[in-house]
């Protein structure tokens, strides 16, 4: 099970494919990736040569969306390179059974869902779905710091687009937004701090853009919705 971190950045693993691949032990190991998938391949050596031959493989391809939202989400991603890489594992020998998106749901994620279920749709690819981690009110990147009726009307435009769409392959996204339907949001959550905690979330994320000197930032992404603007 290959996990970062990032593991295709690793020298060890290349090394790890290649001599198992010579000693034949491949053949009796069964590999899973949770990758980023930001690379596929390291000194001329493709990671698609050596997954065939392997017992079986599974890629988990972490997502938060499509464009650049997600280069937004995901600091580093190039979303051209990162599709193009997905596709040489789709279309590489059993890849059709064995690529996956591995979403996690983000506010500013929210505004590119539709694009990613679509092509989900279009590339015949399983979705596995998750809501990232906030234990705090001042996560201003989680849906959750969102008032409850905007949460819910995007919610609802997203099920009611996507429902009659949808094949088993997109089952956990629709479940999981419907379940966020019934998710306390942070105003539901700590009532009496998520006030002064969003702004002081929303003062370190402002910070953080100027770092990371973003092409967009997180309120040009939400000034698609005028009562989040």
């Amino acid at each position: 099970y290959w996990v970062g971190g990032e593991p295709l950045m690793y020298d060890i693993r290349w090394w790890a494919l290649e001599e198992m691949v010579r000693n034949g032990s491949s053949k009796n190991c069964y590999l899973r990736y949770n990758s980023n998938l930001s690379r596929v391949t390291y000194n001329g050596k493709n990671l698609f040569d050596y997954l065939p031959h392997f017992k079986d493989w599974l890629m988990c391809a972490s997502i938060d969306g499509t464009g650049e939202i997600v280069e937004f989400v995901r600091k580093g991603i190039k979303w051209d390179q990162w599709l193009d890489n997905f596709k040489q594992g789709l279309y590489s020998p059993g890849g059709d059974t064995r690529m996956l998106f591995d979403l996690t749901i983000t506010g500013p994620g929210m505004f590119s869902l539709k694009d990613l279920f679509d092509l989900s749709i279009a590339l015949d690819v399983r979705m596995e779905t998750k809501i990232m981690f906030a234990f705090h009110a001042d996560i201003v990147m989680s849906p959750f710091a969102w008032p409850r009726h905007i949460l819910d009307r995007k919610i609802n435009e997203l099920l009611d687009y996507m429902k009659p769409l949808a094949t088993p392959k997109q089952y956990t996204l629709i479940k999981t937004l419907e379940e966020m339907l019934n998710r306390p949001t942070f105003a539901e959550q700590w009532p009496d701090v998520h006030e002064t905690e969003f702004k002081k979330g929303k003062s370190y994320q402002d910070k953080l853009d100027i770092i990371r000197k973003e092409k967009i930032t997180i309120a040009d992404i939400y000034a698609e919705d005028t009562e989040l603007s």
